[in-house]
């Protein structure tokens, strides 16, 4: 037993009346126990307690006002060592855990990384601050708006009479404020010695707001009016801001939820439920959502929230964390007006796995009240309907959306395995049906699987999943681009117009249909809808590629050119880009632009690479025709790098036409991708006065 206060016991005895309101650095008087000597006093003593703590291999993880005591004597007792963790050990709690008074926890605590002693001198410098000014350096009406503070916010200035005191002051805490454990001191006996280096004023009415002790009535008098000018502004604070929350946003970014399990093989989990949430958003009109793709960009980043805004084209921002232990999940997620860095809420979510559909529309709800859109009869019935999922399926389903998301043969295939499952378990998890179908949709479109295996399985799965659920924006997605492999154009037209209604933000959607469009020879039409689609994914490599191919096929060859570069810059390793390069140079007669992209294609892949140096002498020594020979005759000796429309291409320019048309007709016997832009495709100019061209047009049903 130690008799004593708190320190907290010790701020909560103000010297003046609390003031009403808010301001921007100052909220509150410091108390008359806290002079600056006072306070440096009880600083330096818990650095002293601290120091003996961490010689033992003890990091203390919970300093507050709370655990330290202030004996009858003056002496510092540091408190509760409950959460203390020792070097060596196994953690008493779990990393991952939200521990300690969340005002006074280090950045790594709070993203539930591994902590150190420099967490307890963060800890120490906020108390400081605290006593020094009177409140603590990271602050917000809600824990979320705290945690996000913490991570991101400044401390505001440490207000006093004398300019020694604060900038000393400042330089000190500043520095044990630091975000990032190596720059802050990396011992407490560091900090301690600093904070002996501190000059205080013999006066210390130059230093500090009067004490009860010290204080004048005329310096009382002008306290109280400036509360009262205080309390006024605050009025006139809190009335603005309740104006400027009654503004609509219309645009939204929902940022990838963090994992706090500390599991990284979680990771599909939480990406899962990030787009669980964009996907329920996607489904409002008046509101634009940017999808996955491109908010996936910003995972674990750095950079400010008004940036992302700003890269995006959005208004606000949702970001937040979700922890999942056993069947329970917790989410908690913050909605911010992003130009101003403004919270307008903060909300924790925990529910059982089978309700997780039930959360998931719940966290919409609350974003569509948040940012106060407009909602529909329908859409307001479909925000409160939902139904229990089997937690097992659920996680298959999830799985098999992780890897469907990374598109090589190799995770498509695990994709498939895992949607698999999720039916096995629940037969009726219509999107589980809607995902098989677009992964063999995407399996066939990049010659990973036979036309003829794979659109009979496209074509069940699509359907089962619209009986199951008919207003299932994918389910329509995966018929109407089923259907445009079977070349039925008009009803591949109503699914995907269908598939917009239901979910206008659905960007592949709307990419899907341009590509549809452009097919079908209606370039102005297409253009429109992969500028929808890249407003909702500005960030996408895939979008921002097909819409330089939706440009290329129009015959606007700098604006296609333009996106094919932008791409470079996002990923110069992506080797795509550089062939439609190539096709744009050759159709605008830049052979030897041409050519060098051509390269480039080569270099890009390791079995190829060699083949640079052969083309540039074939080039240099035959020309464009010369280089066009070797590339059919190459391709022909070579099967594992065939591909039909390359050997079609370039013997329509070399003017052998039966030749040209021999690979066509395996092209449409295949049912290839490309094939479906032969009446828009600019490399085959030379043949299309060819009877041959319109009867192969007729079979695909692009001409009557």
């Amino acid at each position: 037993y130690v008799e004593g206060k708190t320190l907290r016991e010790m701020i909560n005895t103000p010297l003046y009346p609390p003031l009403i309101g808010r301001i921007s650095d100052v909220s509150t008087v410091p108390n008359s126990e806290f002079p600056v000597p006072n306070a440096l006093n009880i600083i330096t003593q818990i650095c002293e307690g601290l120091s003996k703590a961490h010689q033992a291999g003890i990091v203390h993880r919970d300093i507050k006002p709370e655990n330290i005591l202030i004996d009858k004597d003056g002496r510092v007792k540091i408190l509760d060592f409950g959460l203390a963790k020792l070097k060596g050990v196994s953690n008493l709690t779990k990393d991952s855990s939200t521990l300690g008074t969340i005002r006074y926890m280090s950045p790594e605590q709070v993203r539930g990384e591994d902590v150190d002693q420099r967490s307890d001198i963060w800890s120490v410098a906020v108390v400081f601050y605290e006593l020094i000014t009177g409140q603590v350096p990271f602050k917000g009406d809600y824990d979320q708006a705290i945690l996000y503070a913490i991570l991101n916010d400044k401390p505001g200035p440490i207000l006093s009479g004398n300019d020694l005191v604060n900038s000393q002051l400042e330089s000190i805490i500043n520095k044990a404020l630091m975000k990032e454990p190596d720059k802050r001191y990396q011992n407490i006996e560091q900090f301690r010695q600093e904070l002996s280096s501190i000059t205080i004023a013999d006066n210390q009415d130059d230093c500090l707001i009067p004490s009860k002790k010290t204080g004048k009535r005329t310096k009382n008098i002008l306290i109280y009016s400036g509360l009262i000018i205080i309390i006024l502004i605050s009025l006139f604070i809190y009335v603005f801001d309740f104006t400027k929350d009654k503004k609509i946003i219309d645009s939204i970014a929902v940022l990838p939820l963090s994992n706090l399990s500390g599991d990284p093989s979680q990771e599909y989990f939480s990406d899962g439920m990030t787009e669980a949430v964009i996907s329920e958003l996607a489904n409002i009109k008046a509101l634009k959502v940017i999808s996955r793709t491109s908010v996936m960009r910003y995972k674990n980043t750095d950079k400010l929230l008004p940036e992302i805004a700003k890269e995006l084209n959005v208004e606000a921002i949702v970001e937040g964390s979700i922890l999942r232990i056993g069947n329970q999940v917790r989410i908690t997620a913050q909605l911010i007006q992003a130009a101003e860095d403004r919270h307008l809420w903060a909300k924790n979510y925990e529910r059982n796995l089978q309700d997780i559909l039930l959360l998931q529309r719940e966290v919409a709800r609350d974003i569509v009240d948040g940012v106060r859109v407009s909602l529909s009869e329908q859409e307001k019935v479909n925000l409160n309907t939902t139904r229990q999922l089997n937690p097992e399926a659920h996680e298959a389903y999830l799985r098999g959306l992780y890897h469907w998301n990374k598109r090589s043969e190799e995770d498509l295939q695990r994709s498939i395995k895992y949607y698999e499952k999720a039916i096995d378990i629940d037969p009726n998890y219509a999107e589980a049906y809607a995902g098989l179908a677009q992964t063999y949709i995407v399996m066939v479109a990049w010659s990973f699987m036979d036309y003829k295996e794979g659109n009979p399985k496209e074509h069940f799965y699509a359907k089962k999943a619209l009986e199951l659920n008919e207003n299932l924006s994918s389910g329509h997605v995966a018929l109407a681009a089923n259907l445009e492999g079977d070349w039925l154009w008009e009803e591949a037209e109503e699914a995907y117009k269908k598939a917009i209604e239901l979910s206008p933000n659905y960007a592949t959607a709307h990419q899907w249909y341009a590509e549809l469009l452009s097919s079908l020879g209606r370039p102005e039409e297409a253009i429109k809808e992969m500028h929808f689609a890249r407003e909702l994914d500005p960030l996408s490599m895939i979008i921002n590629h097909n819409f330089g191919i939706v440009y290329y096929f129009a015959r606007e060859y700098d604006k296609a050119e333009f996106y094919f570069k932008k791409i470079i810059e996002l990923d110069e390793n992506f080797g795509a880009p550089h062939y439609f390069l190539y096709l744009i140079n050759l159709a605008r007669g830049e052979n030897v632009l041409a050519v060098n992209e051509f390269q480039k294609v080569l270099a890009k892949d390791d079995e190829l690479k060699d083949l640079a140096v052969i083309v540039e002498d074939v080039f240099q020594t035959s020309g464009i025709d010369g280089f066009r020979q070797w590339a059919v005759d190459y391709t022909i000796s070579e099967p594992e790098h065939l591909s039909n429309h390359d050997l079609a291409m370039n013997y329509a320019a070399l003017g052998q036409v039966d030749s040209a048309f021999y690979w066509l007709e395996k092209q449409v016997s295949k049912r290839s991708f490309w094939i479906t832009h032969l009446n828009v495709d600019p490399g085959f100019e030379k043949i299309r006065s060819d009877p041959r061209f319109d009867q192969l047009l007729k079979r695909m049903n692009l001409i009557p």
